[in-house]
């Protein structure tokens, strides 16, 4: 699909206590360009992202 190429997969953590906020999917256009403070954003390939939603399911 062409749609494909504009998803992107990410894993949201908090810096300061090292917890997983949330993991997700989106399209491109509609992530945030604007860093929020004391997050990270982790992005992962199509593949990573469903090892892990199968791994907690």
């Amino acid at each position: 699909m062409e749609d494909d190429k504009e998803i992107r997969y990410y894993i949201d953590i908090d810096a300061r206590t090292k917890k997983v906020l949330r993991w997700d999917r989106d399209f491109r256009a509609n992530l945030s360009k604007d860093a929020v403070p004391g997050q990270v954003r982790i992005f992962l390939t199509k593949g990573q992202y469903s090892k892990l939603v199968n791994a907690l399911k």
